[in-house]
């Protein structure tokens, strides 16, 4: 009897002992859990760039006193004009989703311009590296599902008349406004500089040159 009431007696004082224990390592647990979840949730972050853009004309001239519009799907464009070098420098910002590990930039800075007096179409530059940069063209600022989508261009012609959106329905590319697309031969220089109030800060060179003009197929 003796054995068996000291047995039940360690039993009753060794259980909230393991009590404990088990809440101190579930409590771990769920931590470890809690941290890893955070460490990889994804939230919006962003990066502010100086957009520093240089117009010429075919021959490499500067192009001064151009109006140039800085636009994104959904915002009414702002308007700008170049300097007597054919310059302009604005401060930009973009967000991008990004967990506490990174990135701390977007994969792609994407760059809305529109040049009234040369075209009256918009023109999207997206800059991932330093390099030449492949565009995109639309007739319309305020496009959200490539409706008005015009292709994708380089200095010489059309790279890409078709593309898969959202959606993935294959969508054609359309005529553009016009009916030519004025070609830029464009070239960006990327460079980070740093941080400014805990954002990461990049300068984004972005000479833009005249190449001629086309004819897309839609139009043909």
């Amino acid at each position: 009897m003796a054995d068996s009431y000291l047995s039940a007696a360690s039993i009753s004082e060794a259980t909230p002992l393991m009590m404990n224990v088990l809440y101190i390592v579930g409590g771990v647990a769920v931590a470890v859990v809690g941290g890893i979840f955070y460490v990889f949730t994804l939230g919006q972050r962003s990066a502010s760039y100086e957009l520093r853009l240089t117009l010429r004309d075919a021959a490499g001239h500067a192009l001064p006193h151009q109006r140039v519009q800085v636009w994104s799907r959904g915002s009414t464009p702002l308007e700008f004009q170049t300097d007597d070098a054919g310059q302009l420098r604005l401060a930009q910002s973009q967000s991008f989703g990004a967990s506490i590990l990174g990135p701390r930039r977007p994969g792609a800075f994407t760059v809305g311009l529109a040049f009234p007096g040369i075209s009256p179409l918009y023109y999207q530059f997206p800059v991932e590296r330093s390099g030449p940069v492949t565009y995109q063209v639309f007739n319309t600022y305020y496009d959200y599902n490539y409706t008005s989508w015009v292709g994708d261009f380089d200095a010489e012609h059309c790279v890409r008349t078709q593309i898969k959106y959202n959606t993935g329905k294959l969508q054609q590319a359309v005529a553009p406004a016009g009916g030519l697309v004025q070609r830029w031969q464009a070239a960006a220089e990327l460079a980070h500089v740093g941080k400014q109030q805990n954002v990461h800060a990049y300068a984004l060179d972005l000479l833009l040159q005249l190449s001629g003009t086309e004819i897309p197929e839609a139009v043909r």
